[in-house]
């Protein structure tokens, strides 16, 4: 929606006036008021296990929630030390505030309702504008300001000029064609040691502040108690900069910040598939949570704004531990230094016709460490790998594809798997794949291989293959066209007869 200047102009001087009007009372109703209370729910961080207790020593050295200091926070009332700002307006007292009263109000409301593009940007229903749409937004207004001083009784000389940048955040929100946000995805189920790695110019992954710690709670809330758990284990997240949404109806800016699959899943899902593919490690995310800049939208008393999208990119079994019970994968510096040259390079494939397998199996690979039927895993990982390994063949794919990836355990170390056991384990996986597809009854053997007394199950090994096989094509992106494989091989058996 585009609103002439004029309007624009007229809109900000009736809200300033009303603004300053409802904060200069506001004052007033704090000083003559020892005690003000409302319905806020607000995040209160759980002590449930005190760290300096010596008798919570021994949690502290096996639960990675708290070895980690994970912060866990519960909905609760509000702190009964802390004015309760917004119930001055929405409170339990009975002689709260009624803004719907000021002769002000009345002026500014109907200023926007007899303005045709001020009444599609305010209401959602245009036909029947609601008063109290507009009373929510000015008591909004007056709330963040009143957080923001620290307010008393005491009414600033300059109360204008004060209330003004809080005005002009949120009447953005309503005029704005587009509005600008930085995503945040905490990654669960892991921690890193760098608190700051820099992917590219737009994307980094940073360590979450505890104040986004706090908000991010009250923006985006699981109703099970095992979900929230897995969201709220993170102590790192993924940071977009500098991304939009569109802002032309009133509904649209609500509607997308909730919807996840209104943001950017393509750069979201590519950096779990680089992290999973450096680090093997089973990790997720359970949230998309939308920080505004420059503008605001609803607020929750001095929480950051904050605007939450609610996921299930986490794997089911992770859901049905107690939160003592989470593992928790330590990052270190090397592998992060991994991970920021892996996801350039990935960045650096475009996503045409001639790199789409690439894509194809890091999605290939993200599904396979979502799942939580062994069998479905292996049939994810077996594509990803035919994906990059089958490509220019005429022939059998399992006998091509066998004899390709020894190529790839020759050049990627690893200590699981013998370079010269690649080629039978590879036709275990598809043997493993093939049994399932047609509905056969696996036999133990066909289950597990045997690697130094211990038993390593096929779906697992599948899973590895895939990973190390993505590696290598990432470190020598020539081999995105599978036939440079033979080409390889038959050096070799030249050399060989030399």
């Amino acid at each position: 929606m585009i609103i002439p200047k004029a309007q624009a102009e007229e809109l900000l001087d009736l809200t300033i006036e009303v603004v300053k009007e409802v904060a200069i009372e506001a004052h007033k109703y704090i000083g003559s008021h020892e005690r003000i209370r409302g319905y806020c729910k607000y995040p209160i961080l759980d002590h449930m296990f005190p760290k300096d207790q010596p008798e919570f020593k021994e949690m502290y050295e096996k639960i990675p929630f708290l070895i980690y200091d994970i912060p866990q926070y519960d909905l609760k009332d509000f702190p009964e030390d802390s004015i309760q700002y917004g119930a001055i307006f929405n409170g339990y007292n009975s002689d709260r505030i009624n803004i719907l009263e000021f002769e002000r109000f009345k002026k500014l409301y109907q200023y926007i309702i007899d303005t045709e593009e001020l009444r599609t940007a305010f209401f959602k229903d245009v036909s029947e504008p609601s008063e109290h749409a507009i009373k929510t937004m000015i008591s909004e207004i007056v709330e963040r300001y009143l957080y923001k001083t620290n307010a008393n009784d005491e009414v600033p000389q300059d109360v204008e000029k004060k209330i003004a940048p809080f005005v002009i955040e949120k009447l953005k929100r309503y005029i704005l064609d587009s509005l600008k946000i930085d995503i945040y995805v905490p990654i669960c189920l892991a921690t890193f040691e760098d608190d700051n790695i820099t992917l590219n110019d737009t994307v980094e992954i940073i360590r979450i502040s505890p104040d986004i710690q706090k908000a991010r709670k009250k923006a985006c809330t699981y109703e099970s108690v095992n979900e929230d758990s897995v969201a709220a284990c993170a102590t790192h997240m993924i940071v977009i900069h500098n991304y939009h949404f569109n802002n032309k109806e009133y509904i649209s800016i609500n509607d997308s910040t909730r919807r996840y699959t209104a943001y950017p899943l393509d750069i979201i899902d590519n950096i779990m598939a680089v992290i999973r593919i450096v680090t093997g490690y089973s990790i997720g995310y359970e949230q998309i949570i939308s920080s505004p800049i420059g503008w605001v939208d609803s607020i929750c008393a001095d929480l950051t704004p904050l605007y939450g999208a609610k996921t299930h990119f986490v794997n089911p079994l992770e859901l049905e531990k107690g939160w003592f019970h989470l593992p928790v994968s330590y990052i270190d510096s090397k592998q992060a230094e991994d991970i920021k040259k892996l996801y350039e390079t990935v960045m650096n494939f475009d996503q045409g016709n001639n790199n789409s397998k690439l894509f194809f199996a890091l999605k290939r690979l993200n599904r396979c460490m979502l799942r939580n039927e062994v069998d479905d895993m292996a049939i994810d990982a077996t594509i990803g790998l035919e994906a990059l390994l089958s490509g220019g063949t005429k022939g059998e794919i399992t006998y091509t594809i066998s004899n390709r990836i020894p190529i790839v355990f020759k050049f990627e170390s690893n200590e699981k798997y013998a370079l010269n056991d690649c080629r039978n384990i590879m036709k275990k996986i598809y043997n493993y794949r093939s049994s399932v597809v047609h509905g056969a009854t696996l036999k133990d053997k066909d289950r597990f291989y045997i690697n130094n007394d211990s038993k390593i199950p096929i779906e697992k090994i599948a899973v590895d293959f895939l990973r190390q096989t993505l590696l290598f094509v990432l470190h020598n992106p020539e081999y995105i066209d599978a036939k440079k494989f033979d080409e390889c091989i038959d050096n070799a058996v030249l050399k060989s007869n030399i």
